[in-house]
């Protein structure tokens, strides 16, 4: 099979993980990056750096990963799709669902394969979460939890905490639990700054399960992680770590009436799971790398999905919806 020509489009923290990977990618012939400020990082070493998007077109690639800043995510889509260009858009998809609309509208009637880059779905420990809770194994499920807090990163200027870190968890939600048909939502300025950093989210998905996302920049520890409760128990993914912990509950009770009442009577075995484990991005590339190449592929996120996602954003930015 013919390689895909691949480019990345922006070197910034995420476009240079995309660059580094794709370079050495099986199946892809890298061409080049395109940045106005240049390979600034030199992680390019294979292909030509561009300084435009025109100029990387006239290298006729096939695909390209867009990881230019969020404003500049609609101009640059609709150049791609009228380029008959396969994509792959970091999140969020656009800096308003209104773009976001026209960029799903310019790729829908086209044989492209266009998606959005929620790279927390190639997460291992969600992966294997996912298929877990499918097999059964947590019985129904009551509730999912999300927290996501760290530092203010600087080198986000364009957007808030909800649409930078939030859409990661609205996705994961959307994904493991069914749609958000009710969310209600705090959000805070505590930096000085115009957009939000840090929110505050309980709702609830179309299977009746109750969601809060705990979202943050002003926290001086980073904390990644996904709980979902069951009838049987709890999984609980550390994605910064990405590792899978079953807390199940038990069948037997203490004998000991005290530590009995304080940890309750179906506190049961806990057990860490081992998996393969490959970096999230790469595992991006790779299904995109195969969809374009017309494989069966699990785990893209289609532009539609990112524009709810993105529309859920904006209703937490908003308040109560």
């Amino acid at each position: 099979m013919t390689p895909v020509r691949l480019a990345v489009i922006g070197l910034g923290m995420m476009g240079r993980h995309h660059g580094r990977i794709a370079q050495t990618l099986d199946g892809v012939d890298f061409i080049g990056a395109a940045d106005p400020q240049g390979d600034q990082h030199r992680v390019i070493h294979r292909g030509s750096v561009f300084l435009n998007i025109p100029d990387l077109l006239s290298a006729e690639i096939d695909a390209a990963v867009l990881a230019v800043p969020t404003h500049l995510h609609h101009e640059a889509a609709l150049q791609l799709a009228d380029a008959g260009v396969h994509v792959l858009i970091e999140k969020p998809l656009a800096e308003s669902a209104s773009d976001a609309a026209e960029i799903v509208s310019a790729f829908e009637n086209t044989n492209l394969i266009a998606a959005v880059g929620h790279v927390e779905r190639c997460n291992p420990a969600l992966g294997e979460m996912q298929k877990r809770i499918h097999s059964g194994q947590l019985g129904p499920i009551f509730s999912i939890s999300t927290v996501r807090t760290g530092p203010f990163p600087a080198r986000i200027t364009d957007v808030g905490v909800v649409k930078d870190l939030a859409t990661h968890d609205i996705d994961i939600i959307r994904w493991l639990a069914g749609e958000i048909e009710e969310i209600h939502s705090v959000t805070k300025h505590k930096m000085g700054r115009q957009h939000e950093d840090l929110v505050l989210a309980v709702g609830k998905t179309s299977h009746d399960v109750a969601l809060v996302m705990q979202v943050a920049w002003i926290s001086p520890f980073k904390q990644r992680s996904v709980t979902v409760l069951g009838e049987r128990g709890a999984l609980q993914a550390d994605l910064l770590t990405s590792d899978l912990t079953f807390f199940e509950n038990g069948h037997t009770s203490s004998e000991w009436e005290t530590i009995q009442q304080m940890r309750g009577v179906t506190e049961g075995n806990v057990t860490r799971y081992a998996f393969p484990k490959k970096e999230p991005i790469l595992i991006e590339l790779e299904r995109f790398r195969d969809a374009i190449n017309g494989k069966p592929v699990d785990g893209l996120v289609s532009l539609s999905d990112g524009l709810k996602t993105l529309q859920i954003a904006e209703k937490l930015i908003g308040g109560n919806k």
